[in-house]
């Protein structure tokens, strides 16, 4: 039976997109080797190249398409940026002080092919890696300076204290507070330091 082709098939766009976004991903694992050492540049692109279902960077074009906007190489760069934060915070939960995983998705962790202490390292320094790989892809986009900057803050925003990284430290305490505290401190870390 053939497929009406005026019905939206999910998988088809899925795999597509999935095969833009891995493109991205190597150029985002190239534009990372002037940034950091070989050891550093071996476990973060390990840890950004996983496999994985790329949703996240796929909602992102999705979203801009959505937009208005037209599909070109720096969408998908811009969206890479999101997989960045995304393998990094997958890299540190791996971790054994975390929830000590040796496997995930059938591949070894980071931390078992590199170690603790290189896989700590490389995972942090995708933050500012994703950073750098956004500002850069807006700007491919046409975005002017202060869209750039808007951009990069919301990245940080959303990985930082009152996101990903502040989760990750409540995840590390033997007595976590109750969520909406720890929520409201974050918040007020983040409106204190103006982000």
């Amino acid at each position: 039976m053939i497929a009406d082709p005026s019905v939206f098939q999910l998988d088809p766009f899925l795999v597509e997109e999935r095969e833009e976004v891995e493109r991205a991903i190597a150029r985002a694992c190239d534009r990372l080797v002037p940034l950091l050492s070989d050891e550093l540049l071996g476990a973060a692109c390990h840890g950004i190249r996983t496999p994985g279902k790329r949703l996240r960077p796929i909602l992102c074009v999705v979203a801009y398409r959505a937009c208005g906007g037209t599909t070109e190489p720096a969408v998908y760069d811009l969206a890479a940026s999101l997989e960045l934060i995304h393998a990094y915070s997958l890299m540190h939960d791996d971790l054994p002080s975390m929830d000590d995983a040796s496997l995930r998705r059938g591949q070894p962790t980071t931390h078992t092919v590199f170690g603790e202490r290189a896989t700590i390292r490389a995972g942090t320094a995708l933050i500012p890696a994703a950073s750098l790989l956004a500002h850069r892809a807006a700007g491919d986009l046409g975005c002017d300076d202060r869209a750039r900057r808007s951009v990069v803050r919301e990245l940080n925003r959303a990985a930082g204290a009152g996101g990903m990284v502040g989760g990750q430290v409540l995840d590390l305490l033997d007595n976590p507070p109750a969520p909406n505290d720890a929520l409201r401190r974050a918040m007020r870390a983040h409106r204190s330091a103006g982000l």
